[in-house]
């Protein structure tokens, strides 16, 4: 077909159209991000008050409660990143520990050794049924930052996955219990505040305790590695026992009272 000026038209105005429609998603594109810059600060900002209205009622409680009592599941060696740390020292809480890696237990009632009578001790994992699972962490932990031997947990496509994918996982054996049969156990009447970091399976834990018998003033848990199924499970049930939600970047808390 020879070159006309017909065809020279056409072909300068797809040029046009193609330039005109990149123009206009270039915009729409510029447009999302900074929706989604603006959505970021404002959650962000959500987030921080978030944290700040839990720090408040935490210290409210603490304040109210000079014989304070607090169940910690997941308490790894009471140091490293521990919210809880701070508030042990400072006030003299006493508690329930809860850590199922033998090392980092053992490292956890050495820290706490000079307050005999304070605290109680238990190394097992928390579960729905009693009974004997693989607890998985990071192969090598020890020879690693810190924080790596933090990651532990039952369920291994969490916080875990990215080390599973990579084959660098291992598992040990541990003894699980459902948190209540340690309720009773010790004979705990009131949990003031309870703590649960669990790499993605704190949902599990908290279902654990039955919440008509023992009603803890205040929950925190970790809710960034559960799934929005579970997430919204774990808010139902808090719900329809009295509690108000609320969540911050990487965890939630609950409380009743008001």
């Amino acid at each position: 077909m020879p070159y006309s000026a017909s065809i020279r038209s056409i072909q300068e105005w797809l040029r046009a159209r193609v330039r005109r429609d990149t123009a206009a998603w270039r915009a729409l594109f510029a447009v999302k991000q900074a929706a989604l810059r603006l959505e970021e600060r404002w959650r962000a900002r959500d987030w921080e008050a978030a944290e700040l209205e839990f720090q408040e009622r935490l210290r409210a409680l603490a304040d109210a409660r000079p014989d304070f009592f607090f169940v910690q599941v997941g308490a790894h060696d009471g140091g490293m990143d521990d919210p809880l740390r701070p508030w042990i020292e400072a006030r003299g809480w006493r508690g329930l520990f809860v850590e199922p890696q033998p090392e980092q237990f053992a490292r956890l009632r050495e820290r706490h050794a000079a307050a005999p009578g304070r605290f109680i001790f238990e190394n097992v994992a928390i579960d729905r049924t009693r009974g004997t699972r693989q607890l998985f962490r990071v192969d090598g932990a020890e020879h690693h930052a810190p924080e790596i031997s933090g990651l532990a947990s039952l369920l291994p496509d969490r916080a875990l996955a990215t080390h599973a994918a990579l084959g660098r996982m291992r598992s040990i054996p541990v003894e699980c219990v459902p948190l209540q049969d340690l309720v009773e156990r010790h004979g705990i009447a009131r949990i003031d505040l309870l703590q649960v970091d669990t790499e993605g399976h704190d949902a599990a834990v908290l279902e654990t305790l039955a919440l008509d018998r023992v009603r803890p003033a205040l929950i925190h848990y970790e809710h960034r590695h559960l799934s929005g199924a579970e997430q919204a499970a774990c808010v139902r049930r808090l719900r329809r026992h009295g509690y108000r939600v609320r969540l911050k970047r990487h965890d939630a808390f609950a409380w009743t009272g008001d």
